[in-house]
């Protein structure tokens, strides 16, 4: 089998020669101090990152596109028209911007430092009236044409993914992780109506990213982790997630779904969306509160589970610590197909290149033991 037939028969919980490894993706630390300088001979990017992966022998599961989840990044003259102010402090990028639509005006501040995640220092949605500029958001804007070219040079050297935020981390990016965690308590009537403005988006930008071929549609839910009860994640993350989730299987899609962090209480919830996959089971001690044999006997069935590996013992364990991680792994999440053996979290540069090349080395070893074909 080829890598993305080995990754569609593991979506599937179909036989596969060798169980599919890979890694989520390098922070760019990482990325530029260990393997860019190995892939300098590589002019095209995508190719680069390509190869950080397979020159490992993974299989990769990679993103090739998605639609802007930062809507203060887009325009749409006389409906939804950005001001922006820059200022740099100690190296960091902080822009203001101010948005201004027929039903008022919207500000926020966003802060980028080089190499990192970008962060929210002032959120969008501010007050309860903020939400009728809400009805005046851009509509998305997909390359279909970009996502075909990208999707035809993977080819079948792995697998590929669209993706775009849930109505839950979409939500926070306008609203803060704070003020979302209290809404559903202070006022559920707003907060419902909050989220089926966004998922009315959202969903727009499902359909158009679901129109091109790519095979796989990916839900990012990372903020769910913070810990958010099943009564909460039933009532205001479920019902919108269910009708993204709608809209990609309608096109044929596989649905990926990521919760990095605390996910016991809500394991059957999220199958229940109609999900495919899971990722990243984060387990007891790397941020999460998974027990990977209670994740396989619970859900195992239902859905193809990806990760698994203890990001703490890649990243301080020996080498020795690493095999043993990923065996264990395997003997527990691998029995009966649909896995993914994959680290719970990325690789930064707190991990040394040796501890990734273990990694490796231990899925080469050990996935082949556990195919059916």
């Amino acid at each position: 089998m080829n890598s993305k037939e080995r990754l569609l028969a593991a979506l599937r919980r179909e036989p596969v020669d060798r169980v599919p490894a890979n890694i989520t993706y390098y922070i760019a630390d990482f990325y530029d101090t260990h393997l860019a300088p190995r892939l300098v001979h590589y002019q095209d990017p995508f190719e680069a990152r390509l190869a950080s992966q397979t020159i490992f022998g993974f299989d990769p599961l990679v993103g090739l596109g998605g639609a802007e989840h930062l809507p203060w990044r887009m325009e749409e003259p006389g409906r939804w028209e950005v001001a922006r102010e820059v200022a740099r402090i100690n190296g960091d990028t902080i822009t203001t911007y101010t948005v201004t639509t027929p039903a008022g005006t919207l500000r926020t501040l966003y802060g980028e430092r080089p190499g990192h995640s970008g962060w929210q220092i002032e959120p969008l949605i501010k007050e309860e009236g903020d939400l009728d500029c809400l009805a005046c958001l851009p509509e998305p804007r997909v390359d279909r044409a970009a996502l075909r070219a990208r999707w035809e040079q993977l080819g079948e050297r792995g697998l590929g993914y669209v993706g775009i935020n849930g109505i839950w981390q979409q939500a926070c990016y306008l609203r803060g992780m704070e003020q979302m965690a209290m809404d559903p308590y202070l006022d559920p009537a707003w907060t419902h109506r909050f989220l089926g403005l966004l998922c009315d988006w959202l969903a727009k930008q499902a359909e158009l990213l679901c129109q091109s071929p790519v095979e796989t549609f990916f839900i990012n839910e990372s903020y769910v982790g913070m810990g958010l009860s099943r009564k909460v994640f039933d009532g205001f993350v479920k019902p919108y997630d269910e009708r993204l989730t709608q809209v990609a299987k309608k096109a044929g899609k596989y649905v990926l779904y990521h919760d990095c962090g605390k996910a016991n209480a809500l394991l059957e919830s999220m199958v229940d969306i109609g999900i495919d996959y899971l990722e990243p089971i984060t387990p007891t001690g790397a941020s999460g509160d998974l027990d990977p044999a209670d994740v396989k006997r619970r859900i195992g069935g239902r859905v193809c589970l990806r990760g698994g590996v203890n990001h703490e013992i890649v990243t301080h364990g020996t080498p020795q610590e690493i095999r043993a991680e990923v065996r264990r792994c395997l003997d527990i999440l691998a029995p009966g197909g649909g896995y993914i053996l994959c680290p719970s979290a990325p690789f930064d540069l707190d991990v040394p290149l040796e501890n990734l090349e273990a990694f490796a080395q231990a899925a080469q070893d050990y996935c082949g033991e556990y195919g059916g074909l």
